[in-house]
């Protein structure tokens, strides 16, 4: 199993840095260091869960972020800081995740999780999904910028060759001069193929940018699946809990009636 430990005890043991309690301020130096633990993870993730900080909007991802902080902080009277739970939640997700492959690959098979290990595994696919979807975003800003640059250099080689059929001439013209001037002539033809070529390729990229914007909303449809899929589990987990709770009540108490029916029944032996 992964060094996660079903304890008291936290996952990572180098956790009390600055990196995992948020940017130092004048208010947090003069407040003892916030120092995570097996409990201060497990209540943030389980308000993790609840709060879902994973968009691709940067406010709204800050703004959750801080709720989560905001949660442990209200609990522990700590002072991290949404850039410090952040930071955490993606250190132990990331060393479970590694952890957790080692002793598959190690075993073969599973052992049985603790509470925040079970949690983990279940936010593991919404964080990879959110990954995905802003590596696709980014793409897209990528080729758009290539694509642009490409279009640039081509009108630059046009301007350029315009120049120097002017300088062979002897005689600079206008850009209404040159237009003019190569409707009657052969050249004509070439910018009507680079408009024609420029129409190609704006739809092309048109098209391209259709099957991206599919392939996204595909992702984000799964992210919300996935996201629905968690919640029911969550829901289906707090329900077993809750019954595993009743049958402990229960067969307590069947004990403890069954403790007392023998010691009246001793007693009345003992009396006669």
């Amino acid at each position: 199993m992964s060094d996660v430990e079903k304890g008291p005890k936290t996952i990572d043991s180098k956790s009390n840095s600055k990196e995992d309690g948020g940017e130092p301020t004048s208010a947090s130096r003069r407040k003892p260091q916030f120092r995570w633990n097996y409990e201060r993870d497990l209540t943030m993730v389980t308000e993790i869960e609840k709060v879902q900080p994973f968009t691709e909007s940067s406010k709204e991802s800050v703004k959750l972020w801080s709720a989560v902080a905001d949660a442990v902080n209200s609990k522990y009277h700590g002072a991290v800081d949404s850039i410090g739970v952040k930071r955490r939640f993606e250190r132990i997700l990331k060393t479970f995740e590694k952890e957790d492959k080692i002793h598959r690959d190690e075993t073969g098979k599973e052992e049985e999780p603790s509470e925040l290990e079970a949690k983990l595994d279940n936010l593991s696919p919404l964080v990879r999904d959110l990954e995905e979807i802003k590596a696709d975003s980014k793409e897209k800003k990528k080729h758009k910028v290539e694509i642009n640059k490409e279009k640039a250099e081509e009108i630059r080689g046009a301007a350029m060759s315009t120049l120097k059929n002017n300088d062979d001439l002897g005689t600079p013209e206008s850009p209404q001069q040159f237009t003019r001037k190569l409707k009657p002539t052969g050249d004509g033809d070439l910018v009507e193929l680079w408009k024609e070529k420029q129409e190609q390729d704006n739809k092309k990229f048109k098209a391209d940018q259709d099957i991206k914007a599919q392939e996204l909303q595909l992702k984000n449809a799964t992210l919300q699946f996935e996201k629905q899929k968690f919640e029911h589990q969550r829901q289906l987990d707090m329900e077993r809990m809750q019954i595993d709770k009743a049958n402990h009540d229960s067969d307590q108490e069947e004990r403890r009636l069954q403790l007392q029916t023998q010691k009246l029944m001793l007693e009345l032996l003992m009396k006669k």
